[in-house]
């Protein structure tokens, strides 16, 4: 769960799984990192970046980032270059392209592992992750795979697996949790005393063709692991209307220490990611949308003379930059300066959402630790 003083998002790796020990570096600059026992070195030149899969906006999120200069994003002394892209749809992968300024377009996944440093998996098609990933794992090439990571969790558990016996560095996160809104969410909770409740609210289709509410749920539900860990042992879900083309999904996680979790996924609504915790001393709430209720609160917490503060309101909500700060978070991995995710969060993000699904199936709460 989060810890005090993860002012960027930074958390303990708690690697698991059967992880190596941890990469040795100097700076972007001279980089060692080992494959089988084999120490090798990125020295004095800037990192080839090569992208497996086109579909996804995230390949001008990233491309803006680390390669047009004129963009806001631009980080110029990444040290970094998306540098080649393969796509099954030709046609999107030329306009990704041109619209990152991607020099090489690839005829092949193997092309890409050949031309590049590190490998980025970013198709939409979570289902794709892993055969994609396997290229750049056998090639002993560092691994980011964009959220979700897999499809499946025994495909999580396959992936992980293999990059850690290739003793790659790998990771996969949604960038929303390095954002500025989850770094404020994190500091009113450190104010807020023990969380006993919270609730989480993001959009998410269950009918999404790019595999269901695993494609956008995962954001919702990383937030909520990040904060509070994995360690959930109920998910209940229910969907209304049932089976509809456009419909809203609530979801009621049960933590083993008691805590209560609600997500709420929004298939039939705004596009809105917000965040709320009630803690023993307080509440914390990003975004700050409702600052009558906010003082309100205030005033009745007087009135009453209870120990409860509004932690977060409205006013100089941070701009999105989960996409700039999550890429410092990616490199960082990558090039071994900054722990991961941890395996058993990685893979219980995934355990999450099928239990998701499996629970709007079967209309029963499913403990996504047996999955």
């Amino acid at each position: 769960m989060y810890h005090k003083g993860e002012s960027r998002g930074v958390r303990p790796s708690g690697r698991g799984l059967g992880a190596k020990p941890p990469i040795v570096l100097a700076s972007h600059t001279s980089i060692r990192y080992s494959i089988g026992g084999e120490w090798r070195f990125f020295t004095d030149m800037t990192q080839k970046i090569g992208l497996l899969g086109s579909d996804n906006s995230h390949v001008e999120r990233f491309s803006e980032i680390l390669n047009v200069a004129d963009h806001p994003s631009y980080w110029a002394d990444s040290g970094a270059r998306v540098s080649v892209i393969w796509g099954p749809d030709p046609e999107r992968t030329r306009e990704g392209a041109a619209n990152g300024q991607i020099p090489i377009i690839a005829d092949s996944p193997e092309q890409v592992i050949a031309e590049c440093d590190m490998v980025f998996v970013i198709s939409r098609d979570a289902g794709l992750h892993l055969g994609y990933a396997k290229h750049a794992i056998a090639a002993g090439k560092p691994l980011f795979v964009d959220k979700p990571l897999t499809q499946t969790p025994d495909q999580a558990r396959e992936l992980i697996s293999l990059s850690r016996k290739a003793g790659i560095p790998m990771t996969s996160f949604s960038t929303l949790r390095y954002g500025s809104d989850a770094i404020a969410f994190g500091e009113g909770i450190e104010t807020a005393g023990a969380i006993r409740y919270a609730s989480y609210m993001g959009p998410a289709a269950r009918n999404s063709p790019h595999g269901g509410v695993l494609f956008y749920a995962i954001h919702s539900v990383e937030l909520m692991q990040h904060f509070h860990g994995h360690d959930v042992t109920s998910v209940r879900a229910v969907e209304s209307p049932p089976g509809a083309d456009r419909s809203n999904i609530n979801v009621t996680c049960t933590y083993a220490d008691g805590t209560l979790v609600s997500i709420a996924l929004i298939g039939d609504g705004v596009y809105l990611f917000y965040m709320m915790a009630v803690g023993q001393e307080g509440i914390v709430e990003v975004p700050g949308t409702a600052r009558n209720y906010a003082a309100d609160a205030e005033s009745r917490a007087r009135a009453e003379s209870a120990k409860t503060q509004v932690v977060r309101e409205s006013e100089d909500k941070p701009r999105a930059d989960h996409y700039e700060l999550g890429m410092r978070q990616i490199l960082g991995v990558l090039r071994g300066e900054r722990p991961g995710i941890a395996d058993e969060e990685m893979l219980g993000s995934i355990q999450l959402c099928a239990a998701i699904e499996e629970s709007l199936q079967s209309g029963k709460a499913i403990d996504p630790r047996s999955l």
